[in-house]
């Protein structure tokens, strides 16, 4: 019986050595494999081609002059920041302004006219209204006296003057209906004609307005100035360029690698970038989207022994930068750059190691408890 109790108790003793033994292995499974992987990795990347020979460029936009004038005033210069809407430089608008008050004032006097020729034609209405009631009232007072008997009988004078009272008051409704009629007449034929010059002043007014804003210069995009082609006082004429504008989602980098460095790279490889202008502390992810196979740029130069000298020739690859990092951290145009391609393949190997050493511990728990 007590050997029975010992045996039970070197099992209960064995168990737990046995679990922590399982734990080991599983990290010693991970671990190992991750530090390979991680030497290994930092030995390709010391292999992997960098340059230092890298610059910051993007697609112009290119302003031109759409009227003939002088230069005002010059508010943006080279490498300046601008945002879309914002103005650049202002030409001389003083012809501008004149004829947009003239044209203002003209529409404002033609439909002043207009106007007051509607204005008449209500005068006329009321006119009419006065008359109609004038006449109406000498009626009743003509038709009162004519039934008046007895001692309220009124005179044959009195009589006689209601008459031409009548008389009078409906030569003047009369004379009221006929001026209406002439000044329908003459407002319907002038109507058309009238609303025409209206219309016409207003596109008077709207094209002058057009020239005016075309004095003041203004960015399409916002972006950089790369290149002011304009001073104070000079006189350009339409098509002339202004200003060179880089958008600032539309950059990328222009790095220059040996012909020697470029065997093996391949399109959308994953590249490590750091920029004079925020150095260290902000590495940008890029990509490579292709290269310039140029054949003038791909010849290279030869030696004192007429031999070619494959590896100093350079050929200029572009890779793209990141639009997240770039809208955090702006850059501009001619930024030197410090430009390391990466191996991708290590990389998810790594990844990969690390995912299988993890189902693999997953295992010994879920079996070893």
């Amino acid at each position: 019986m007590e050997e029975l109790h010992g045996m039970v108790a070197n099992i209960g003793k064995e168990r737990p050595n046995q679990k922590i033994k399982k734990r080991m292995l599983c990290v010693i499974v991970i671990i190992v494999p991750y530090f390979i992987c991680c030497l290994g990795r930092d030995f390709s990347l010391r292999k992997m081609p960098s340059t230092s020979d890298a610059y910051i460029t993007g697609n112009p936009v290119t302003l031109s002059s759409e009227i003939n004038g002088r230069v005002a005033v010059v508010i943006q210069t080279n490498s300046d920041r601008v945002r879309k809407g914002d103005i650049l430089l202002h030409m001389d608008n003083s012809g501008e302004i004149l004829r947009y008050k003239k044209a203002e004032e003209t529409l404002l006097e033609t439909e002043k006219e207009t106007r007051e020729r509607y204005i008449a034609d209500g005068q006329n209405n009321a006119h009419i209204l006065n008359a109609q009631m004038t006449y109406q009232q000498a009626l009743i007072d003509y038709h009162r006296r004519l039934q008046s008997k007895g001692p309220a009988a009124i005179s044959k004078d009195d009589l006689q003057q209601a008459l031409r009272n009548v008389n009078n008051s409906k030569a003047s409704l009369d004379a009221a209906i006929l001026q209406y009629r002439r000044n329908l007449r003459v407002l319907r034929e002038t109507d058309m004609a009238r609303q025409k010059l209206i219309l016409q002043a207003r596109e008077a007014l709207q094209k002058a307005g057009e020239a005016l804003d075309r004095t003041a210069i203004r960015s399409p995009v916002t972006g950089y100035v790369a290149q002011r082609n304009v001073h104070t006082g000079l006189t350009v004429i339409p098509g002339q360029t202004l200003l060179t504008i880089v958008p600032a989602d539309q950059m990328w980098i222009n790095a220059n690698f040996t012909v020697a460095q470029l065997s093996g790279v391949l399109v959308g490889q994953k590249a490590a970038i750091v920029t004079e202008m925020y150095g260290n502390n902000v590495v940008f992810d890029g990509q490579v989207e292709g290269w310039d196979d140029d054949a003038d740029t791909a010849i290279p130069p030869l030696n004192s022994a007429g031999k070619w000298i494959a590896d100093v020739q350079k050929i200029p690859v572009r890779i793209s930068i990141n639009p997240m990092q770039m809208s955090q951290y702006p850059l501009r145009i001619g930024i030197s750059s410090k430009v390391k391609l990466l191996d991708a393949h290590s990389r998810n190997a790594l990844f990969a190691m690390v995912r299988k050493g993890i189902n693999v511990l997953r295992a010994f728990r879920r079996y070893g408890d």
